[in-house]
């Protein structure tokens, strides 16, 4: 094994990404369906998305009441 590289699957160099929000989209676009715009994601994403989208579901119910399904 190569010292100089890591193991596969094991922790690699780190790398920082900086995303550019323009500001007329910063505070979201409004949608009363789920897809706004088609979106491509990483099958190793889905994971991530699904537990913030919990996360931010709790939150908003634990401050505004329980969401209720409309029909």
């Amino acid at each position: 094994m190569d010292p100089e590289r890591p193991a596969p699957g094991g922790p690699g160099p780190s790398q920082q990404i900086s995303v550019t929000v323009p500001e007329g989209l910063k505070l979201g676009v409004y949608a009363n369906f789920l897809v706004v715009s088609r979106l491509k994601v990483a099958p190793t994403m889905v994971g991530k998305i699904m537990g913030a989208l919990n996360t931010n579901m709790t939150g908003y119910e634990d401050k505004f009441g329980l969401v209720r399904e409309v029909g």
